[in-house]
This record gives structure tokens, sequence and C-alpha cells, in this order.
């Protein structure tokens, strides 16, 4: 059978390696790697001179290696990443991030009774710190104008907290727990659209090659009904058959052509599709590359489930979500408790007096506790029961999560042992097309059988071998399934160290 020509793009490869890796830490009774060992294997092609080639043949390994390069979708998973630890060290330096301040004021005082008027400036200059989760300092300089008599001083205060965290620092600490959050929460999703992404591209390659191989098909049943065709016109013509017979072959061939219409568009969809994922848009003559094999194998359930348990990127995601939630209640918790704060001052700023050049540089200083009872504190009471509700809803989302990811993976495995079983039976029935049309052929030489019925056996046995190859690809998409349900679509180690350190992520922290 001929290999597929299609039109895509041409695109030089730059090279990415491509190496297996399990994820999990338990292997089931069937060995994950035997359903791997044909994921990703591609690595760099250059030649001699160490330039990239050009691609001419596009296997289901480069398909693959281009989408990963190419696609779009893909490249911004990879930097929601970066986005993610940057806003982290945003949330980090949000806590004891100092300040400086500057200020200046011009004031004017006019006196009744013929006093003169006053006219004086300050500028002032004020640095602030936060030291912990409960005191806050500020320290500066006053210069006071007036007339030539210039005068300044410095200040000092500090405020904290008596009975807890400050407010503010609570809500910046909250932002910085759900910033470091959400960096896990972007490399997870970062894993996750590299196995949807490979996912998409296997199952969008192999179906492109079903479809083919069904134009192969139609194609050659479309010959031999209008060899039929030919073959009963010239009966008609001997007056051996009838017009309707004439009629019903010409139906067939019909409806034929309307079949290879059907099956030409679901090809260029399928194509199109491919080629999107890979993100390709010049076109050049190039071929599709895949041999089907046949691999039967023994599926338990249960260790399967496991594996989806321990792999899932999707459930690590709901987890964190649920961690986030809790954050928010504990945080919700503790601002709805009042505040008892400590406020001190000490300033040897000078006082300006009534009349101009009176100016006197006194010491000053003033210390307090204030306590603001909120009239009811509804508002954040209320707050709390919110996020109450938020985290019962999280838990639920995450329970039905799992719940799901049990069906899939139960549909994964069911679809293979069904595809297993039908492609026995195919088997079978392929012998048996092979044995029928070697019994027709030899019937048409002996003069038993009219070239018709050999003609319905060989449109019997191409149809039967068809379906016979488009079942093995069949199994090899339910294989995917299979490892797409339970997160085992590997992702090369080099590719998750690298997502790691773009997230500021420890290595040894996402391997335990």
């Amino acid at each position: 059978m001929a290999k597929p020509t299609i039109r895509i793009a041409t695109v030089l490869l730059a090279g990415l390696a491509i190496t297996p890796l399990l994820e999990a830490k338990e292997k089931p009774k069937v060995s994950v790697e035997e359903l791997q060992k044909e994921n990703l294997k591609a690595g760099s092609q250059k030649n001699k001179t160490g330039e990239a080639v050009q691609i001419t043949s596009l296997t289901l390994e480069i398909a693959i290696r281009e989408a990963l390069q190419n696609n779009l979708s893909f490249q911004n998973a990879f930097t929601d990443v970066e986005i993610a630890e940057r806003a982290r060290k945003a949330a980090d330096a949000s806590l004891f991030e100092p300040s400086l301040g500057f200020a200046g004021n011009r004031r004017g005082q006019r006196y009744t009774g013929g006093r003169a008027s006053i006219y004086n400036a300050d500028a002032t200059a004020t640095y602030r710190q936060t030291l912990s989760n409960s005191i806050a300092i500020e320290a500066g300089y006053q210069t006071i104008f007036q007339g030539g008599n210039d005068a300044g001083g410095a200040f000092i205060g500090a405020s904290k907290a008596l009975n807890g965290k400050d407010n503010q620092f609570l809500q910046n600490e909250l932002n910085l727990r759900l910033a470091e959050e959400d960096r896990q929460i972007a490399y997870h999703q970062f894993l996750n659209s590299y196995q949807d992404l490979v996912y998409r591209v296997v199952q969008s390659y192999l179906g492109t090659i079903k479809n083919f191989r069904q134009i192969e098909v139609a194609n050659s049943v479309l010959d031999y009904r209008k060899e039929l065709l030919e073959l009963t016109k010239v009966k008609f013509n001997l007056g051996v058959s009838t017009r309707l017979d004439v009629l019903r072959v010409e139906v067939q061939v019909a409806q034929q052509e309307e079949r290879i219409i059907a099956t030409q568009n679901s090809y260029d969809n399928s194509l199109d599709d491919l080629l999107n994922l890979m993100n390709y848009r010049q076109n050049r003559e190039m071929s599709l590359d895949y041999d089907s094999q046949e691999t039967f194998r023994d599926y338990v359930e249960k260790d399967w489930q496991e594996l989806a348990k321990q792999n899932r990127q999707d459930l690590k995601i709901s987890n964190l979500n649920a961690k986030k939630e809790s954050l928010r209640l504990s945080t919700s918790k503790q601002l709805e408790k009042n505040k008892i704060m400590f406020n001190g001052r000490m300033s040897e700023v000078p006082e300006v007096q009534q009349f101009p050049g009176q100016v006197v540089t006194e010491s000053s200083w003033n210390a307090g506790v204030s306590y603001t009872i909120p009239l009811g504190n509804e508002f954040r009471k209320q707050n709390t029961k919110i996020q109450a509700l938020r985290v019962t809803n999280q838990e639920r989302r995450s329970e039905e999560l799992a719940y799901n990811v049990e069906v899939e993976v139960r549909e994964a495995i069911r679809n293979l042992n069904s595809t297993q079983k039908r492609i026995k039976v195919l088997k079978k029935n392929v012998e048996q097309a092979e044995e029928n049309l070697k019994l027709a052929q030899l019937s048409y030489e002996k003069g038993i059988k009219a070239l018709i019925e050999v003609l319905d056996a060989q449109d019997d046995l191409l149809e039967v071998k068809t379906s016979f190859v488009n079942s093995l690809l069949d199994l090899r998409q339910a294989e995917y399934a299979l490892l797409k349900s339970c997160g085992l679509i590997s992702v090369p180690l080099e590719i998750q160290e690298l997502a790691m350190r773009e997230a500021g992520i420890a290595v040894a922290a996402i391997m335990e």
C-alpha cells in the first residue's frame, strides 16, 4: 500500500532530544515502558556540518516533536510558569520591602489686629520598614524653612499589633502563600499541557492515517464497481442482464462516489487538525509514515487506578486549589479578630511659634494603644462563612474529579480489551475472506461462477483487511488513551527540570 502524500510546511528541526520518563513510583503487571516505547523517541536530526535538516517524511515521533516546538498554546503554558514565579517574587517582596517617601508643604497664617502674617514651608523624608508580622517602623527627617531661620530635626516611630499579626501583613502573607501554590499549579499545568498535546497529536496523526486508508479502500471499491457496471452493460446488450441490474449497479457506483467525497472531507479535516497542532502554515509535499503492529496485553484495572491517583496532573492541581481555599479560610478567620495596636513616636522637629523669627526646637514623644470595635463585624464574619463554603465546594470538586478519573481509566481499559478482541475476530475474518476469494477465483476459472462474484469477494477482502489494519491503529490510540487517563504520557526529565528551574522549584520537592 502506498504511503499517503500530503501537503505540509517546510520546517527546520531544532533537534529537541526526547527520552521516555516513567513518573509512577509503582508499575502495574503490564509494563508501562512497553506502552511508552514508541513515545517520544525522536532525537536531533543534523547533517555532518551540524546544520538542521529538512523534514521529508512525517513520522509520529517527528509530528510530536514539531508540535512541542511550534504549538503556541504549549509555549504559553511554559510562559505561565515564569509568570507564576515572578508573581511569587512580587508577593514575597511585598512583605518586607522598604519604602522611602518625600513630602513638601507650605503654610501661611494671617492674624487680625495688625499682626504680621507668617509663611513657612517644610520638607520631609520618611523611611518605612516592616520588621516582622506585627511590627513596623518609620524614621525620617523634617526641615522647616521660615525667613532664613531654617531648622530641622529627626523623628522615629513604631507600631505593633499586640494580639496577633498586623492585618496588612496578614493579607500580604496570604498573597505570598497563594502565589507559592500558584507556582506549583503552573508547573503541573505545564506538564498536563505537554501530555495533552502529545495525546492530541497521536490521536490526530493516527486518525489521519485511518482516513487516508479509507480513501484508498473507497477508490478501490469504486474501481471494482465501475468494472462491474461495464460488465453488466455488456451483459445487458447481450440480453443476459436486465435494465434493472444495470440501474442497481449504477446506484452502487453513485453511492461509492458519495462515500469517497465524505471520506475525503474527513481526511482533509483531520489533516488540518494535525497541521494546526504543529502550527504549520506553508505547504509542501510530504509523506506520512507509520507501521501498524499487533500487540496484545493483559490489563489489571486496580494497578492502573493506583497509577492514575499518583500521576494525574489535574488531581494534583485540584488538591493545590483545595489548599489555596483552606489558606484563604485561615486568613479570613484571623482578619475577623479585632486588633489591639500600639503606636509610638519620638521627634526633634522644630516647633514654629506664632511670630516670625521665633523658632524653638524641643524634643517630643507620644505613645498610645488603639482598639477598634466594629459595630457587628458582619462584613468579615460573612466573608469567613463564604470562604468556608468555598472550601467545601472545592473538596466536592476534587472528589468528583477523582471519581471521573476512575471512570475514565475503567473505560480506557474496557476499550483496550474490546479492541483486542475485535482484532482477533477480524484476523479470522481476513483469513476467511482470503479463502473465499481463492474459491471464487477457482470457481470462475472453471466457469462455475461469474466475474461479478470474484469482484465481490475482492471487495469483501479489501474491506476486512482495511478494518483489521484500522483496528490496529485503534489499539494504538486506545493505549495512548489509557496512558493519558493515568497521567503516564512521558515528559522528558530535561523538560521537567527546565520548567522547575523556570518556576524556582527545587527538583527534590517535585520528585518526592
